[in-house]
Protein backbone atom coordinates (compact mmCIF):
# COMPACT_ATOMS: atom_id res chain seq x y z
CA UNK A 1 0.00 0.00 0.00
CA UNK A 2 1.47 3.33 -0.92
CA UNK A 3 1.97 5.88 1.32
CA UNK A 4 -0.84 8.15 0.34
CA UNK A 5 -3.27 6.02 0.53
CA UNK A 6 -2.28 4.74 4.48
CA UNK A 7 -4.84 6.83 6.47
CA UNK A 8 -3.51 9.24 8.94
CA UNK A 9 -4.52 9.93 12.33
CA UNK A 10 -6.57 13.00 12.90
CA UNK A 11 -4.74 16.03 14.45
CA UNK A 12 -6.62 17.57 17.53
CA UNK A 13 -6.98 21.42 16.52
CA UNK A 14 -5.05 23.41 19.03
CA UNK A 15 -5.96 27.30 19.40
CA UNK A 16 -2.82 29.64 18.98
CA UNK A 17 -0.85 30.89 22.00
CA UNK A 18 -2.59 34.18 21.52
CA UNK A 19 -5.42 36.06 23.68
CA UNK A 20 -7.65 35.28 20.61
CA UNK A 21 -6.68 31.69 21.17
CA UNK A 22 -7.02 31.43 24.70
CA UNK A 23 -10.61 33.46 24.34
CA UNK A 24 -10.97 30.31 21.80
CA UNK A 25 -9.66 27.37 24.15
CA UNK A 26 -12.41 28.87 27.23
CA UNK A 27 -15.44 27.14 25.35
CA UNK A 28 -13.09 23.70 26.15
CA UNK A 29 -12.68 24.63 29.57
CA UNK A 30 -15.83 26.01 30.88
CA UNK A 31 -17.04 22.17 29.17
CA UNK A 32 -14.28 20.46 31.23
CA UNK A 33 -15.24 21.87 34.09
CA UNK A 34 -19.33 21.67 33.76
CA UNK A 35 -19.00 17.99 33.28
CA UNK A 36 -16.30 17.48 36.25
CA UNK A 37 -18.41 19.19 38.50
CA UNK A 38 -21.60 17.10 37.45
CA UNK A 39 -19.27 14.23 37.99
CA UNK A 40 -18.01 15.11 41.51
CA UNK A 41 -21.61 16.41 42.61
CA UNK A 42 -22.84 13.10 42.10
CA UNK A 43 -20.00 10.60 43.40
CA UNK A 44 -19.90 13.38 46.58
CA UNK A 45 -23.71 13.30 47.11
CA UNK A 46 -23.27 9.39 47.38
CA UNK A 47 -20.48 10.05 49.65
CA UNK A 48 -22.17 12.05 52.12
CA UNK A 49 -25.29 10.14 52.49
CA UNK A 50 -23.14 7.11 53.46
CA UNK A 51 -21.25 9.02 56.33
CA UNK A 52 -22.80 8.99 59.80
CA UNK A 53 -22.49 12.90 60.07
CA UNK A 54 -23.92 13.92 56.74
CA UNK A 55 -23.93 17.63 57.14
CA UNK A 56 -20.34 18.16 57.74
CA UNK A 57 -19.41 15.81 54.59
CA UNK A 58 -21.88 17.67 52.52
CA UNK A 59 -20.17 21.49 53.43
CA UNK A 60 -16.74 19.69 52.57
CA UNK A 61 -17.75 18.41 49.17
CA UNK A 62 -20.09 21.30 48.00
CA UNK A 63 -16.69 23.56 48.24
CA UNK A 64 -14.83 20.35 46.61
CA UNK A 65 -17.37 20.34 43.51
CA UNK A 66 -17.21 24.18 43.37
CA UNK A 67 -13.44 24.43 43.33
CA UNK A 68 -11.61 21.33 42.01
CA UNK A 69 -13.85 21.84 38.69
CA UNK A 70 -11.88 25.14 38.39
CA UNK A 71 -8.53 23.73 38.37
CA UNK A 72 -9.53 21.56 36.10
CA UNK A 73 -10.98 24.09 33.59
CA UNK A 74 -7.91 26.08 33.94
CA UNK A 75 -6.13 23.13 33.22
CA UNK A 76 -7.83 21.96 29.99
CA UNK A 77 -7.99 25.28 28.72
CA UNK A 78 -4.44 25.80 28.82
CA UNK A 79 -3.88 22.64 27.48
CA UNK A 80 -6.28 23.67 24.33
CA UNK A 81 -4.51 26.77 23.45
CA UNK A 82 -0.75 25.36 24.10
CA UNK A 83 0.35 28.42 26.21
CA UNK A 84 -0.89 31.85 28.02
CA UNK A 85 -1.62 30.04 31.23
CA UNK A 86 -2.62 33.12 33.29
CA UNK A 87 -4.93 34.08 30.55
CA UNK A 88 -6.52 30.90 30.05
CA UNK A 89 -6.97 30.41 33.82
CA UNK A 90 -8.46 33.83 34.22
CA UNK A 91 -10.82 33.66 31.50
CA UNK A 92 -12.45 30.20 32.79
CA UNK A 93 -12.18 31.14 36.48
CA UNK A 94 -14.33 34.40 35.88
CA UNK A 95 -16.69 32.90 33.33
CA UNK A 96 -17.26 29.73 35.68
CA UNK A 97 -17.93 32.62 38.75
CA UNK A 98 -20.14 34.17 36.74
CA UNK A 99 -22.07 31.22 35.66
CA UNK A 100 -22.30 30.00 38.91
CA UNK A 101 -23.62 33.46 40.73
CA UNK A 102 -26.17 33.96 37.78
CA UNK A 103 -26.94 29.96 38.78
CA UNK A 104 -27.22 30.77 42.29
CA UNK A 105 -30.64 32.54 42.59
CA UNK A 106 -31.99 29.72 40.74
CA UNK A 107 -31.12 26.97 42.91
CA UNK A 108 -32.09 28.92 46.03
CA UNK A 109 -29.25 29.08 48.04
CA UNK A 110 -30.48 31.29 50.77
CA UNK A 111 -27.36 33.31 51.26
CA UNK A 112 -26.69 36.54 50.34
CA UNK A 113 -24.77 38.04 47.10
CA UNK A 114 -21.94 39.22 49.06
CA UNK A 115 -21.27 35.76 50.50
CA UNK A 116 -21.59 34.08 47.25
CA UNK A 117 -19.30 36.63 46.03
CA UNK A 118 -16.72 36.13 48.08
CA UNK A 119 -17.34 32.05 48.55
CA UNK A 120 -16.92 31.69 44.29
CA UNK A 121 -14.05 34.67 44.29
CA UNK A 122 -11.08 31.67 44.55
CA UNK A 123 -12.35 30.51 41.47
CA UNK A 124 -10.31 32.34 39.42
CA UNK A 125 -6.97 31.93 41.53
CA UNK A 126 -7.55 28.26 41.55
CA UNK A 127 -8.03 28.21 37.59
CA UNK A 128 -4.70 30.26 37.01
CA UNK A 129 -2.93 27.54 39.10
CA UNK A 130 -4.73 24.84 36.76
CA UNK A 131 -3.32 26.47 33.90
CA UNK A 132 0.24 26.78 35.12
CA UNK A 133 -0.27 23.27 36.15
CA UNK A 134 -0.78 22.48 32.45
CA UNK A 135 2.64 24.45 31.02
CA UNK A 136 4.28 22.44 33.73
CA UNK A 137 7.11 20.05 32.10
CA UNK A 138 9.64 18.38 34.09
CA UNK A 139 13.47 18.56 33.20
CA UNK A 140 14.71 15.92 32.23
CA UNK A 141 17.67 14.01 33.86
CA UNK A 142 20.90 13.18 32.05
CA UNK A 143 22.33 9.73 33.35
CA UNK A 144 26.10 10.00 33.12
CA UNK A 145 27.76 6.59 31.55
CA UNK A 146 30.66 4.93 33.83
Amino acid sequence: MSESKKRKKPRRAVAEATPKGALEALPTGLLAAVISAVVMMAILAGVSLACHDAGTAVKLSGYASLYVPAFIGGFFACRRCNGMSMLCGLLTGGAMMLLTLMMAPLIGEGIGFMKAFLTRLPLIPIAILGGLAATYRPKRRVRRRR
